[in-house]
């Protein structure tokens, strides 16, 4: 799915929600949710991210909100700046490989280079706004005259 808009797996970070997958594959409690929140926060500190791709329920109810995947999958919402994009888990796929499944996954993920074209451009522009706002003001009226 990289190959398909030409991102190389050195260009991502996978992470998870969770740390350690819970006794006998079952779904994480909200308490092991929240004891690992804190290094989750921790590690998008650390990586400031341009865009976070939540794949499947878990992170997307962290980071874009709760609800049906089949109704929130490829929508986006902002969190501390960062844009999120909710996307179906990987298994979700595998587990349902059909056609229909498969469009809608790559639908989604078509959506990833734009998202990141945007907050690139929107860090740029944060850039310039601060290096702006650091010039002495004569400076400030020296660029103006150009």
């Amino acid at each position: 799915m990289l190959k398909l808009i030409v991102l190389r797996r050195d260009d991502v970070f996978i992470t998870n929600v969770v740390r350690c997958r819970p006794p006998g594959n079952r779904d994480p409690l909200p308490d092991e949710l929240a004891a690992c929140d804190t290094y989750t926060l921790r590690q998008l500190e650390v990586l400031q991210p341009k865009l976070i791709v939540t794949l499947g329920r878990y992170s997307m109810a962290r980071f874009v909100g709760s609800g049906p995947m089949r109704d929130l999958h490829g929508r986006t919402k902002d969190w501390n700046g960062i844009t999120c994009l909710a996307m179906y888990h990987p298994a979700a796929i595998l587990r349902t490989p059909t056609p229909e499944m498969r469009r809608i996954y790559a639908e989604d993920f078509r959506k990833i280079p734009p998202l990141l074209a945007e907050a690139q451009q929107k860090k740029a522009a944060a850039l310039a706004a601060a290096a702006a706002a650091s010039q002495p003001a004569e400076q400030l009226d020296q660029l103006r005259l150009f």
